[in-house]
């Protein structure tokens, strides 16, 4: 299961110990199609549930919760897509 705020926060600016960096980590981005496979109804095969603010698993039988983690999860995709796009041009 993965917290709806990991997924409302990936790909954004944090601070850590003064340092900003972006909120990428690994273990989240390898899991992320898998997650958004859970909310495609054409796709359950591996299930990973995301988890919203009260506690409750998204149901991926409920298309509203399915609409809500998958809008979050295509979100985060762009978020991380437009950091990488950015990496790309600063670098020499």
């Amino acid at each position: 299961m993965v917290h709806i705020s990991a997924l409302e926060r990936l790909g954004k600016k944090i601070s850590i110990q003064g340092k900003t960096r972006q909120y990428a980590p690994k273990s989240l981005c390898v899991v992320l199609d898998r997650i958004a496979q859970t909310y495609d109804t054409r796709q359950q095969l591996a299930l990973i549930y995301v988890v919203g603010w009260n506690g409750e698993i998204f149901n991926p039988a409920d298309e509203d919760h399915c609409k809500i983690a998958t809008s979050k999860i295509m979100e985060a995709k762009a978020r991380l897509h437009s950091a990488e796009n950015r990496k790309l041009l600063n670098s020499p």
